[in-house]
């Protein structure tokens, strides 16, 4: 999706964990491996777009996947037709788009597991898709094909999340 907004546009992104691994997709345009998401659109809420995106990222269906809680939740809230209370994302971040705009990301980063390994590369976006334990983490870094932050959001999400 195009940016909808001059300055900032929110996204939505998933670090998803499946035996004492990470799913990364290598982005296009950034040249770097990073965890599936993508733009929230108007008529979506920032869960809505993690489902989308990862199923068309990754292949990856909703009923494969499960959000993990890191933080409190408020007990009882109650979900009627005008209010709907959404799991808190474990990491939000501003980051700049590309060094040749002003163009800024916000992202909201929520920890995920699957039941499954089998994922589709989606090709319009993706160089490639895989599964990374911690040291092959480590190793892209060193390589510089994953962003620091990146591999601190990875080790969280696979210590956070064991199997």
């Amino acid at each position: 999706m195009p940016h909808v907004h001059e300055l900032y546009d929110f996204t939505s992104s998933g670090y998803i964990v499946f035996k004492n691994k990470v799913l990364l997709v290598h982005h296009k345009k950034l040249k770097v491996w990073i965890a599936p998401g993508g733009h929230i659109e108007l008529d979506e809420d920032p869960l809505q777009t993690l489902w989308r995106e990862i199923f068309e990222e990754t292949g990856l269906k909703k009923q494969t996947l499960k959000l993990v809680n890191t933080g409190q939740k408020v007990q009882g809230l109650e979900n009627t037709k005008s209010f709907q209370s959404l799991p808190s994302p474990f990491a939000m971040f501003v980051v700049d788009y590309d060094e040749s705009s002003a163009h800024k990301h916000i992202d909201l980063c929520y920890l995920m597991s699957s039941n499954t390994s089998v994922v589709t590369l989606e090709e319009r976006s993706s160089h490639d898709i895989d599964w990374f334990s911690e040291k092959q983490l480590a190793q892209l870094h060193n390589k510089g094909l994953l962003f620091r932050n990146s591999l601190t959001y990875c080790r969280f999400a696979l210590n956070f999340v064991k199997k």
